[in-house]
């Protein structure tokens, strides 16, 4: 019976999910139908705003951002101006009046890097406020465009032109002191109306909601503090899984730039990150936006960004693995227990055969053989109705000798039974094949085999990419930003990794790993009161019911293990600590709404073509949760 309502159960989930699938696909395909019709007639004039200014403009906002300005003349800015270590000048105060700044469009350029105009414009500001994850991607992604103002600050944005829609969002919060985010933000709407907020702090989205907009959780972050967080009962698993990868001969190194040349450059981008790309649900678009650009032409190392490799060796040859005490949770004057050392084939016989040498086993072994011979020579005897044979160690035995294979200590044999048996045992037939057999047995055990004189190369098997978390000029700690595995290496190879980095992160005095952005996940609507119901909605459908799509559940899990787990709003470990990630619309009713939210989804990689999105919602198609290992990263 319920073998039955179970399957019931199961068909009726079914025909929910392929109802609201191709519900899903049909509302898309027919606003996409009016927004192909609107464009015919209407130009969006977003795409002309946003291409990047005049090199005049440019040059002079430079000048502007490099000179101390006057006092209220010129950049309508008050003069109340920091110079940072030699750097240009930041105003961190609120403008005076925004008719007399000129905001110019400045597009990254991620082949230049650090070297380009944008992080030379723009990245001051992120150095003094870019304290959220996303930061270094928005200097760093190509579709990136900030809306800069001399003096003031960034606001980065991003410009998606899918399905006849031209989507204008804004992501993460404004590069410029936070008395400047309501003035650079009301600048930013008045020339792009229509904006969406996405990827928005608590402290920002007050600032938006305080504007009118409506405000939407849309998932959380996951940052580590480093200096106090240990392994606990809690996250055993992740502990083991790193003991395990370390036994398996799996070793980390951090890559030093003079490493850095094109052999290298081919491992990390073609047999790490092309084979680890197989595994993702949205094959046709990778995680963009969210997720920091790497070009492995010029990585940066040289400019503060840092990349730990893992390397898998033989376990013979594999360099001695170092194992902080903190982190293991002993005291720091306490050694951790040192792993089991691999054992050759030899140790591992003399262990099957009780902790004796290779000669001792085999030794053990012939008499063994030559006992139960010996015994099934007696057997016969008796069969046959001829005096019993009496083995040498039973008459061993019976003169209070002892031994383990003999009878037992209490019987007693008479003399004369004693020596015929010693005869018997010295003249029988089977002592020659208990010899023989012996000799065949120290035979079949295999010679030690010779261990290679020159170790094998290691094999690239995995790398995090880290970029710096700045806060007022100082990098309080690191962002993994990045983070591959191939899908044939040992499956705690990522946690063995995050391992070593909390250690050296640890020993450098940092304070903060940040592991980025999970959608969708633990949206919690409770906090603004004005929010966007269809929204909210959307989101939990998302999460739990289209893991297919991308994996939502999967990416989310491999950050809640280092939290021990979710308890409310919060990780039950007090330092791991979760961030509410929200974004802001301006309409609450589901109209062009719902095409935008997909076209924004669409652009950062969360989804694929409305067709192949509804082929995984229905199950048709396999995605993200098929992933098989559960570890899911960028």
């Amino acid at each position: 019976m319920q073998a039955v309502q179970r399957a019931g159960v199961a068909c009726a989930w079914k025909a929910l999910q392929v109802f609201v699938g191709c519900m899903f696909f049909v509302i898309l395909n027919t606003l996409w139908a009016i927004a192909s019709v609107h464009r015919i007639f209407v130009k969006p004039a977003a795409l002309k705003r946003c291409r990047p200014s005049s090199l005049a403009a440019t040059a002079a906002a430079a000048a502007a951002a490099s000179a101390v300005p006057a006092s209220g003349t010129g950049t309508g800015l008050k003069q109340a101006a920091d110079k940072q270590n030699g750097g240009p000048i930041i105003i961190r105060a609120v403008a005076t009046s925004t008719e007399a700044v000129k905001p110019i469009m400045v597009h990254n350029d991620s082949a230049k890097g650090h070297d380009s105009l944008a992080w030379k414009l723009v990245g001051p500001y992120m150095k003094l406020y870019g304290r959220n994850a996303i930061a270094n991607s928005q200097l760093f992604n190509p579709e990136f465009i900030h809306f800069y103002v001399p003096g003031m600050g960034s606001l980065p944005f991003i410009v998606a032109d899918i399905y006849s829609r031209v989507i204008v969002s804004v992501i993460g919060d404004p590069l410029a002191h936070r008395s400047n985010w309501r003035t650079i933000s009301e600048m930013f709407v008045k020339e792009f109306p229509g904006t969406y907020f996405y990827h928005a702090s608590k402290e920002y989205a007050q600032v938006l909601h305080d504007m009118g907009y409506f405000i939407n959780d849309v998932g959380a972050e996951t940052t580590l503090q480093v200096q106090q967080w240990t392994y606990s009962s809690k996250t055993r698993t992740v502990r083991a899984a790193a003991r395990a990868a370390r036994e398996s001969g799996v070793r980390i190194r951090e890559l030093q730039p003079h490493e850095f040349d094109d052999e290298m450059r081919r491992k990390l981008q073609y047999e790490v990150s092309e084979d680890w790309l197989q595994q993702k649900a949205v094959a046709e678009r990778v995680l963009r936006v969210f997720v920091r650009n790497v070009d492995y032409e010029n990585m940066q190392l040289a400019n503060g960004v840092r990349v730990f490799v893992a390397e898998a060796h033989h376990p013979a040859h594999a360099p001695p693995a170092v194992v902080d005490p903190v982190l293991q949770g002993l005291p720091a004057n306490v050694k951790p227990p040192k792993p089991p050392r691999n054992k050759s084939r030899s140790s591992l016989a003399g262990a099957a055969s009780g902790g004796l040498s290779r000669s001792n086993s085999v030794l053990t072994s012939a008499s063994s053989i030559a006992s139960q011979l010996s015994g099934l020579a007696s057997l016969t005897g008796l069969a046959s109705g001829s005096q019993p044979y009496l083995p040498a160690a039973a008459a061993a035995a019976a003169a209070g000798k002892g031994s383990s294979n003999s009878l037992s200590s209490e019987a007693s044999l008479p003399s004369e039974l004693t020596a015929a048996a010693a005869k018997e045992t010295s003249t029988s037939p089977f002592a020659a094949a208990g010899a023989a057999a012996a000799a065949a047995a120290a035979a079949s055990v295999p010679e030690e085999q010779e261990e290679p004189a020159e170790p094998a190369a290691p094999e690239l098997v995995g790398f995090v990419l880290l970029d710096p978390l700045w806060q007022d000029n100082e990098e309080v700690g690191y962002v993994s930003s990045i983070c591959r595995m191939k899908r044939t290496a040992h499956q705690g190879t990522l946690k063995l990794l995050y391992e070593d980095i909390i250690s050296k992160l640890r020993s450098e005095g940092r304070r903060e790993l940040a592991f980025g952005f999970a959608p969708f996940f633990n949206v919690r609507d409770d906090v603004f009161g004005r929010l966007v119901h269809w929204i909210r909605w959307t989101n939990l459908y998302f999460y739990h019911c289209a893991n297919n799509l991308y994996a939502f559940q999967n990416l989310a899990f491999s950050k809640i293990r280092y939290g021990a787990g979710v308890d409310g709003d919060a990780f039950r470990d007090p330092n791991v600590k979760m961030t509410h990630i929200y974004m802001a619309t301006k309409s609450p009713l589901p109209g062009m709404e719902v095409l935008d939210l997909y076209v924004l989804c669409m652009y950062v990689g969360f989804m694929a073509e409305m067709f192949d999105t509804l082929l995984k919602l229905v199950g048709a198609r396999k995605g993200g949760a098929n992933l098989g290992s559960g570890e899911t990263c960028e």
